[in-house]
């Protein structure tokens, strides 16, 4: 099974911590906020594969870094349209999980 975590828009809310970093790399017990899930969703034995939607142009790139030598998760660059768009993107990526 493949999980999916949604790690892309602007994060104003979490202004100004997002004016230099994205909000999932927002450090939480010294570890990006990212880490903590990513762990969590690999405790579970059937989770084959994350993948990890943010803008790989943007500030999103520093997730990617951050995990680039992790070969269970996989990146995809979020879309213009949003959350629904991400997800319809992803469908021919997930389909049959």
């Amino acid at each position: 099974m493949k999980a999916v975590i949604l790690a892309g828009g602007k994060g104003t809310r979490a202004r100004p911590f997002t004016d230099y970093f994205p909000k999932a790399m927002i450090p939480i017990n010294g570890k990006p906020m990212i880490v903590h899930t990513i762990k969590h969703i690999s405790s579970f034995d059937l989770i084959s594969e994350i993948i990890i939607v943010c803008d790989l142009k943007g500030f999103g790139g520093q997730i990617k870094n951050y995990f680039e030598k992790s070969k269970k998760i996989k990146f995809v660059q979020d879309s213009a349209s949003g959350t629904a768009g991400d997800l319809a993107h992803l469908s021919g990526i997930i389909k049959n999980e």
